[in-house]
C-alpha cells in the first residue's frame, strides 16, 4: 500500500504522484526525521512539482524483555561485589525515545550497573551488595524496569526470581544443651526415654542428621547404652519441618538398657527417641551420663553435642535387711518392767520413705506379740513391759517385722529368742494319772512316764523320783540334757484276769534347800495286746490337681499299714481334728479305700495349694493312730478371659482434631497367672486411631494417628480386642462408637459456573427466569445457605435493579429492564455460609438482553486473576473492564 495517495476533487487538476526520493537522518533535537521527496505533475496548464515530506519519530512504543522472568541460582558463600548478567529490553523507537536506563526493585541484596554496548544499546549488570544467608532468606523476588527517553517516558518490567543455594555453614543444634530424664526404676521394657530432637537449618544432605556418643563418653556408659549411628532427614513442609528417619527402624544392638526406635511422624519419614529395653535397678547404678554428638551430612561436616542424665527414680523394690537373722537374750524372771534387752536393726537400700524402717512385734505363731515385752518402732529397742514368770514360760519365740514405708510396704523379719532364768518358787507336779499296758507286755519293759512339771530351773528343778511298794513296777531315772525323765519298769509279767489295775504312788523331789516335793496317785490299766500303730505308707504326700477339675475326681488315694491282726489291724482313715471347715466342703475322704475325692470347685485364683492332715486309727482298745499330711497344689489353667474397663471415653471428637489426641482410656486386667494372665490388646484395622500403652502395666490410650474428615467417614465403631497368652487363647472384646463432629471447613459449591442466561428485552416484572443451586458438605448449620445478588460496576447499571434472587431457593426473577442500548449485562450470585468463620462462594452468571440489532451486542470474557474474577466488555467499539471478588 503506498504512504501517501492523491485525492481528486472537482476543482483538482492533479493527476499523478510518486515518491522520488526516501531518507533519514536525525535532528539537532535527537529526533528521527525520516524523508520522502514526491513529484507531482500537473496538466493543463502542465506543471511539475517535487514535494519533500519529513516524518518525525514519536515514542509509541514501551521497552520489552525478550523474556518474561529471569531465574538465577546463587550460592549463599557467593561474595559481596560478585556480578551476575541480565538479559537487556528492546525498544523499536530510536534515538532518544529508545532505552536510556534500567531501575531495580528496593533490595538490601542486590543493586545494579547500567552498561553501554557498542552499538550504544544499554543492559544492566546484577551486583551482589551484601552477603547471602538461605537460612534466613532462600528466595529473592526482584522487579527491573526498563526506561526509554521519550517524552512521557515508557517503560517495561521483568520479574527477576533469585533461588539462594545451600551451603553447609550450620551445625546441627539440639533444642536443649542438656537434658535431665527422670526414669521410675520399674519402667517396663518398651517406655519412651527421651525424643532425640536435633535441627540444623540446612537444606537437603547438608541437614540430614546422624546420631552417635562422643569421644568423652565413658566406655561403660556407651556399654550401658549402645547408640547406633543414626541419619535423620528432613522433611520440607510448607507449614513445619522437622527431623525424620528414612528407611526402617533403627535398633540399638548389644545394649543392655536402651536402644534407639522410631515412631512415624508425618508422611515422608520417622523421628528418633531412646527406649528402654531391659530391666533398670537404681541401687545398682542410679545415674547414667550419656554425650551424643549430631552430625550432619556436609562436606565438611559439622557437630553438635548434648549432655543427657538419666536419673533413676526410686520404687520400693527392696525390702529390709536385719543385720541378724537370731537375736538371742536372757533375763530373769523377776527383772523389772522396763529392763532392756536388746537393739534390733535393720538397713533398705531404698531411698526416701522406701527406705525408712518401722520395727513391729511378732510372735513366732500366729497371734498377737506376747505383752510381756515392747519394741520401740524407730530405734528397734526391745524391753521388757510386763511381769515374767519363768514356770510360766521359760523361752519366749519373737519375730521382728522390719517394715518400709514405701506406698506398698515391703517387709523382713527376723527371730528374737528370750530365755527366762528360774528362781525356786514352785514344787514339783505330775500331770499323768494313769498307764494302760498289754498283758501280753515282757519284763523289763520300761513305760516312760511325764516327766513332773517344776517351774524352777536348774538345781531347784526334779532331782528326784521315788515310787510306792508294788510286786510289778519299779521306778528307773533317765538323764536328759535339762531333765530326769521317770520311767516304769515291768519287773515280772501282768495278768489282766488276775489283776486289770494297778495302783501305784510316785513322789518327785526338787534340788532346793529346802526341798520341795509332788506326789501323784499313778493307776496301771491292764489291756489287750494291741501293741502296734498304723503307719502311712509316706509322711507327706505331694499330688498336684488342674483347677475346674470335675466334681467326683480322684485326687489320691493313701494306704496306711498295721501289722496288728483282727480288729486291731483293721483302718479307718479320717481327716485330723484341727482341719479348717474349707477341706470339709471341698473334699471327702474314703474312711475305707483311703481315697480323696473332689466335693466342691476348686479355684487356683482363689487358693492355690491345699494341706490335708489325715489320720489312720486301728479298731483295736484303745485304738493306736497314724498321722500323715497330703499337699495338693492347684495348676493355673486359662479359665478367665481379659477383662476391659473403659476408664474414660470422649465419644464426641472434632474433625480437626491433631494426631495423638487421646480419645479414651482402657484398662485391662486377667485372673489368671503367668502367661495365662498376659494380655495383648489390638484394635480394629483401617480406622485412623490407634492403641498406646501406659507407663502403668495393662492401661492403654486410644488415640488418632491420622487427620479426620467427617465428610468421608461420620462415625467409627472400634473394636477392642484383649487377649491373653494362654492355651487356648481366650479373648475379649468391646465396641466404642465414636462420632465426628463437623466444623466449618468447606466452601459452598454452585451446580454450574458460569450461568448463561438469554432474557427478553421488557420481560414481565416477577417472572422467575432462572433457579441456581448451591450445596455444602457440611451439617447443620455450617450447611446453611442464603443466596444473594452482588453489587457491581453495572454495565447497564447496578444488575440488582434488573433482578431478584430469593435469599432461600435461589430463584431469579426480573424486574423492568430498561435497555438504553443492546448488550450484555453480569450478574455476580453469590451464597453467604453463616457460621464462624464465614466461607463464601461466588457465582458469575452472563445475561444477553435481545432485540432486533443482536449484532450490536457486545462481547463479554472473564478471567480469574489474585482471587478476583475480572472482565472485558466490548460495546460500540469501547472496552470496559470489570472485577467481581467473592467474600
Amino acid at each position: 500500500m503506498p504512504i501517501f495517495q492523491h485525492i481528486l476533487t472537482p476543482d483538482s487538476s492533479y493527476i499523478d504522484g510518486t515518491i522520488s526520493d526516501h531518507a533519514s537522518h536525525i535532528d539537532d533535537l535527537g529526533r528521527v526525521l525520516q524523508r520522502h521527496i514526491l513529484e507531482i505533475t500537473l496538466e493543463n496548464p502542465l506543471r511539475i512539482f517535487n514535494i519533500e515530506i519529513e516524518v518525525l519519530d514519536m515514542n509509541d512504543n514501551a521497552p520489552q524483555f525478550r523474556r518474561d522472568a529471569i531465574h538465577l541460582d546463587i550460592s549463599e558463600a557467593t561474595t559481596k561485589g560478585e556480578r551476575f548478567s541480565l538479559s537487556n529490553a528492546v525498544d523499536p523507537d530510536v534515538g532518544t525515545n529508545s532505552v536510556k536506563t534500567y531501575y531495580l526493585s528496593e533490595s538490601e541484596y542486590f543493586n545494579i550497573e547500567i552498561q553501554t554496548g557498542r552499538d550504544g544499546s544499554k543492559f544492566a549488570d546484577l551486583i551482589l551488595i551484601k552477603t547471602l544467608d538461605r537460612e534466613k532468606k532462600e528466595h529473592h523476588n526482584l522487579i527491573l524496569t526498563a526506561v526509554d527517553g521519550g517524552t512521557p517516558a515508557r517503560s517495561g518490567t521483568v520479574n527477576i526470581f533469585v533461588h539462594v543455594l545451600d551451603t553447609n555453614d550450620n551445625a546441627p543444634t539440639f533444642d536443649k544443651a542438656a537434658y535431665n530424664v527422670k526414669v521410675m526404676e520399674n519402667s517396663p521394657i518398651g517406655s519412651l526415654v527421651i525424643d532425640l530432637n536435633a535441627s540444623d537449618l540446612d537444606d537437603g544432605s547438608n541437614s540430614d542428621i546422624t546420631y552417635s556418643y562422643s569421644l568423652y563418653t565413658s566406655e561403660k556408659t556407651q556399654e550401658t547404652f549402645n547408640l547406633n549411628p543414626t541419619t535423620v532427614k528432613k522433611k520440607q513442609s510448607v507449614h513445619f519441618s522437622s527431623f525424620f528417619f528414612s528407611g526402617s527402624p533403627n535398633v540399638l544392638n548389644n545394649n543392655q538398657y536402651f536402644r534407639l526406635d522410631t515412631d512415624a511422624f508425618g508422611e515422608e519419614g520417622k523421628v528418633p527417641f531412646l527406649v528402654l529395653q531391659r530391666s533398670l535397678d537404681r541401687e545398682q547404678t542410679p545415674q547414667h551420663w550419656l554425650l551424643l554428638t549430631a552430625t550432619d551430612g556436609g562436606k565438611p561436616a559439622k557437630s553438635g553435642t548434648m549432655n543427657i542424665t538419666v536419673i533413676l527414680s526410686d520404687i520400693n523394690d527392696n525390702a529390709p535387711v536385719c543385720d541378724k537373722q537370731k537375736y538371742t537374750a536372757t533375763i530373769k524372771e523377776n527383772a523389772p518392767v522396763g529392763t532392756f534387752l536388746l537393739t534390733i536393726s535393720a538397713s533398705d537400700s531404698d531411698e526416701g520413705e522406701n527406705g525408712e524402717v518401722e520395727y513391729s512385734l511378732r510372735s513366732k505363731h500366729r497371734g498377737p506379740s506376747p505383752e510381756q515385752f515392747e519394741l520401740n518402732s524407730k530405734t528397734g529397742k526391745l524391753a521388757v513391759r510386763g511381769q515374767l514368770d519363768y514356770e510360766e514360760k521359760q523361752m519366749y519365740e519373737l519375730k521382728v517385722l522390719a517394715s518400709d514405708k514405701g506406698s506398698v510396704s515391703l517387709s523382713t523379719q527376723c527371730n528374737v529368742v528370750i530365755r527366762v532364768e528360774d528362781v525356786n518358787d514352785n514344787q514339783p507336779e505330775i500331770d499323768i494319772t494313769s498307764l494302760s499296758s498289754p498283758e501280753n507286755t515282757p519284763p523289763g519293759t520300761h513305760f516312760q512316764i511325764h516327766a513332773a512339771r517344776d517351774p524352777d530351773f536348774g538345781i531347784q528343778s526334779v532331782r528326784l523320783y521315788r515310787l510306792g511298794q508294788n510286786d510289778y513296777f519299779d521306778i528307773q531315772v533317765k538323764e536328759s540334757e535339762e531333765d530326769k525323765i521317770p520311767f516304769l519298769v515291768l519287773k515280772k509279767p501282768l495278768d489282766r484276769e488276775g489283776k486289770s489295775e494297778h495302783n501305784l504312788v510316785l513322789t518327785a523331789l526338787d534340788g532346793g534347800t529346802p526341798s520341795r516335793s509332788g506326789k501323784l496317785n499313778l493307776t496301771i490299766n491292764v489291756l489287750d495286746a494291741n501293741d502296734n500303730r498304723p503307719v502311712f505308707s509316706k509322711d507327706i504326700y505331694t499330688v498336684s490337681l488342674n483347677e475346674n477339675a470335675p466334681i467326683g475326681t480322684i485326687v489320691i488315694k493313701v494306704n496306711a499299714t498295721d501289722s496288728d491282726e483282727g480288729l486291731n489291724g483293721e483302718i479307718e482313715y479320717t481327716f485330723g481334728k484341727t482341719q479348717k471347715k474349707q477341706v470339709y466342703d471341698i473334699f471327702e475322704l474314703d474312711s475305707i479305700t483311703g481315697e480323696i475325692r473332689l466335693k466342691g470347685k476348686v479355684d487356683f485364683e482363689e487358693t492355690e495349694i491345699y494341706r490335708l492332715d489325715l489320720q489312720a486309727s486301728d479298731k483295736g482298745q484303745p485304738p493306736w493312730t497314724g498321722e500323715s499330711r497330703v499337699v495338693i497344689k492347684l495348676k493355673d489353667l486359662n479359665d478367665n478371659k481379659p477383662e476391659i474397663e473403659i476408664t474414660s471415653l470422649s465419644s464426641q471428637i472434632p474433625e480437626d482434631s491433631k494426631p495423638g489426641t487421646v480419645v479414651a482410656l482402657i484398662s485391662v486386667r486377667d485372673r489368671d497367672s503367668g502367661m495365662n494372665g498376659k494380655v495383648i490388646c489390638k484394635i480394629s484395622d483401617n480406622v485412623p486411631f490407634d492403641l498406646t500403652p501406659s507407663i502403668e502395666e495393662n492401661m492403654f490410650s486410644l488415640v488418632t494417628k491420622g487427620r479426620l474428615d467427617r465428610e468421608a467417614e461420620s462415625h467409627y465403631d472400634i473394636t477392642i480386642t484383649a487377649t491373653d497368652s494362654g492355651e487356648p487363647r481366650l479373648s475379649a472384646a468391646k465396641t466404642l462408637q465414636i462420632h465426628v463432629s463437623d466444623i466449618n471447613d468447606n466452601r459452598p459449591v454452585f451446580s454450574q459456573n458460569p450461568f448463561e442466561i438469554y432474557l427478553v428485552e421488557n420481560n414481565t416484572p416477577g417472572v422467575s427466569v432462572f433457579s441456581i443451586t448451591a450445596s455444602d458438605k457440611d451439617v447443620n448449620e455450617n450447611a446453611a445457605i442464603t443466596y444473594s445478588i452482588r453489587k457491581s460496576d453495572g454495565i447497564n447499571g447496578d444488575v440488582a435493579h434488573f433482578f431478584n434472587i430469593h435469599s432461600e431457593n435461589g430463584e431469579i426473577s426480573s424486574m423492568p429492564a430498561r435497555r438504553t442500548k443492546p448488550g450484555n449485562m453480569v450478574l455476580v450470585g453469590g451464597s453467604r455460609l453463616f457460621c464462624n468463620p464465614r466461607l463464601h462462594a461466588a457465582n458469575f452468571s452472563t445475561g444477553k438482553i435481545l432485540n432486533s440489532r443482536a449484532s450490536e451486542c457486545g462481547i463479554c470474557c472473564w478471567e480469574y486473576c489474585k482471587g478476583s474474577w475480572c472482565g472485558h466488555l466490548y460495546v460500540g467499539g469501547e472496552t470496559v473492564s470489570y472485577c467481581a471478588r467473592s467474600r
